[in-house]
């Protein structure tokens, strides 16, 4: 009786875990000033993050964002101009900005302001639920729309986590002019 009860309780975290019931966590470590533009300390902006999560079928569909090779201005101006491209993705992205959610996003959270104007050094993300399948590989994509201090959108790299940790914890340092990932486990 008692091994059975073992044996599906395990199934069953088992298939919470295929089925994308587990959650990521990111934790945004963030610098005295971030967002300047490359410019210094008194042109620093608060920082809209998007945080963008494929299947192994949106890997497949969109390898510009699966490899990491759209930089945030191309990311940020398509978003910006709903192509219907990225359409597909609707309600896969998680956004930190000012406002109301859209009907593509879901609104985490304000923008990441720097640690000089907060004092908070870390912004945590919590119950972010990428979707996984049993076959293929999902990833994350995390955008941070920087200023390029001359009024236009700097092409900063995304984030890119791929393959997702296991344990769903995550830590990205945002700085200046942009992110890095610090830790995937």
């Amino acid at each position: 009786m008692e091994r059975g009860r073992w044996m599906v309780l395990g199934l069953v975290a088992l298939l919470a875990g295929l089925s994308g019931c587990s959650g990521i966590t990111i934790t945004f470590k963030i610098e005295d000033v971030i967002n300047d533009g490359g410019r210094g300390d008194r042109f620093k902006e608060m920082l809209d993050v998007d945080i963008v999560c494929l299947s192994s079928k949106d890997v497949e569909r969109f390898p510009e964002l699966a490899e990491g090779t759209l930089n945030s201005r191309e990311w940020f101006s398509a978003r910006d101009a709903r192509e219907q491209k990225y359409r597909a993705l609707d309600g896969q992205i998680y956004a930190l900005r000012s406002g109301e959610a859209g009907s593509y996003d879901l609104l985490k959270g304000p923008a990441l302001v720097s640690a000089a104007n907060t004092g908070k050094r870390e912004v945590v993300v919590r119950e972010l639920k990428p979707p996984r399948e049993i076959l293929g590989e999902s990833a994350i994509v995390v955008f941070g729309r920087f200023h390029d201090g001359t009024g236009g959108l700097l092409g900063a790299q995304p984030v890119l986590i791929r393959p997702l940790p296991r344990s769903g914890r995550i830590a990205i340092g945002v700085g200046r002019t942009q992110m890095t990932l610090l830790k995937a486990e």
